[in-house]
Parts: structure tokens; sequence; C-alpha cells
């Protein structure tokens, strides 16, 4: 059972959300996201023979290889649409289950990595209490934003865990010195 107190301050903590518009910046951005990135993926897995490596990658890390993007891009040409420039997918259309779960599956990995929010592994057990969720109400995003950006700088150098760690450490302590200059 909740105190007085913990209610009121988990009270205050959802109207603080709401009033600073927090709730609305991050829906806007992950709708604008998930467009360049469907554009993006669309793209990709239409010329997927001729992109480039790093694009590869990229749809790579998102879980599509060179069958899937065959695929997903028979199920584009078939139902898709251009749409002032912006490839639409239209996936209500779509007849291959699997395509559609994958290609869903890249906007959403593309979209959570891009547009942070702090799940549940990000903040200490003291942030799921009421107190803890009005101390980490602005911090969980810094704690987020660290954990993700380490994972995406050793993704994107290839390089082990430990060194990618080490790269990243030395990476932002070198930011935090030439900060405090």
């Amino acid at each position: 059972p909740r105190s007085a107190a913990e209610g009121f301050l988990e009270k205050m903590t959802d109207i603080a959300s709401r009033w600073n518009g927090i709730r609305w910046w991050t829906d806007t951005m992950k709708a604008w996201a998930s467009v360049v990135t469907q554009n993006r993926v669309l793209d990709g897995v239409s010329r997927y023979g001729s992109v480039k490596d790093s694009e590869r990658r990229y749809l790579a890390f998102l879980g599509i290889d060179a069958s899937m993007a065959d695929r997903i891009a028979a199920q584009f040409a078939a139902h898709g649409d251009e749409v002032g420039g912006v490839r639409v997918a239209r996936t209500q259309d779509w007849t291959d289950d699997a395509a559609k779960r994958a290609y869903y599956g890249a906007i959403n990995k593309d979209v959570d990595s891009a547009i942070i929010q702090p799940s549940a592994g990000d903040i200490p057990l003291f942030g799921k209490t009421p107190v803890g969720r009005m101390v980490f109400q602005f911090k969980s995003f810094a704690l987020s934003f660290t954990t993700l950006q380490l994972d995406a700088i050793m993704r994107e150098l290839g390089v082990s865990k430990p060194r990618g760690a080490a790269y990243a450490g030395g990476l932002a302590i070198g930011l935090t010195l030439a900060g405090g200059l």
C-alpha cells in the first residue's frame, strides 16, 4: 500500500510530464523518425544488391538479410506507394506475414534506438517507487542515453565489448574534460 505522500508525488510527477510536453514531444519525434526509417528501409530493400556495405550492415542490424529484403521489396512493389517522394508501405495489404513482422520489427528497433525512452533495465529499482519516479523523472533520460549510446558505439565500431567500452569511456572523459576547460 502507498502512503498519501507517495500517491501525491506520483500524481504530481504525472501532471508534470503532461504539463512540460515531454509526452507530446516524444510521440511527435517517434512519428517523424518512423517516417524517415520507413523510407530508408524500403529504399534499402528495394536496392539491396547495389547498396553500400554500410547500408547492408544497417539492414542486418535491423534483422533484414538478403532473403528478407527480397520479400519486403516484393510486398512493397505489390502494395506500397510513393507519396511526395516518401515511400509508404501500406502493410495492411501485405500478404507475407513474415515480411510484415520483419518490417515492423525493423522500424520499431530503429525508432526505439533513435528516440530514447527509459526502459525497465535502465533505471535502478529505487526509481520504480513513487519517490524514485519523482527523483528520476528527468534523470532517467541520461541513464537510458548512456546505456544506448555505449551499445551503439560498440555496435558501430564492430569491436569487442571491452574495447568498445574503453573507447566510449575515453570519449566521455575527453568530452567532459573539454567541457570543463
